[in-house]
């Protein structure tokens, strides 16, 4: 077993990488640092912008406020976070997963884990953004003059928007539960042979 050092070592080297494995770190990394500055950057503006503009995806115009209470601004900027987190958590835990079938150990136990584990991050992540956005934007709606900004202001409503426009990500955490029994069954199948020789 490499100790935490070889490991993180091995993570980058790169003059026996194949270009598949090559391409997966680069892509993995850019969206573990594409998580960082989305959660970042949400908290930021939401520190120090004066005006906070929602976009709703069912709104023809986005609602303004000027000046938020710094509730409001949290509250809209939750939503990035999460996703920000939750991108930087899952593209960690599939980098050492493929680090993992670099260095020719794909049925290690922990792989699985990783996998189960980000599986349920994306389809955990998917429901509480989307119950995060739709209480986001019924708050901001409240405090929106209703004569520009009038019409259905009903939580649902917005919460079955947000989750249906994430679906596809369902898809993504549905492919890294099936990955992730396939490598249990992979794991079984290595021990099997390990006991015949």
């Amino acid at each position: 077993m490499l100790s935490k050092i070889d490991m993180l070592s091995s993570m980058f080297r790169l003059r026996t990488t194949p270009p598949s494995f090559l391409l997966a770190r680069v892509f993995l990394a850019l969206a573990g640092f594409s998580g960082v500055l989305a959660a970042v950057g949400a908290l930021v503006r939401a520190a120090t912008d004066d005006r906070l503009e929602r976009e709703i995806r069912s709104r023809p115009r986005t609602p303004m406020i000027d000046d938020p209470s710094t509730w409001i601004a949290l509250l809209d900027a939750a939503p990035a976070v999460l996703l920000g987190v939750v991108m930087m958590v899952v593209s960690w835990l599939l980098l050492v997963v493929v680090v993992d079938i670099q260095r020719g150990v794909p049925f290690d136990g922990r792989a699985v884990r990783r996998l189960r584990v980000s599986s349920a991050l994306i389809s955990v992540g998917i429901f509480a953004h989307a119950l995060i956005s739709a209480w986001a934007d019924v708050e901001v709606l409240e405090r929106v003059p209703r004569p520009r900004h009038g019409g259905n202001q009903d939580f649902s409503y917005y919460f079955l928007g947000e989750v249906l426009y994430a679906a596809p990500w369902l898809l993504v955490a549905a492919f890294l539960a099936v990955f992730a029994h396939a490598f249990t069954v992979g794991r079984s199948l290595a021990d099997d042979q390990e006991g015949l020789v």
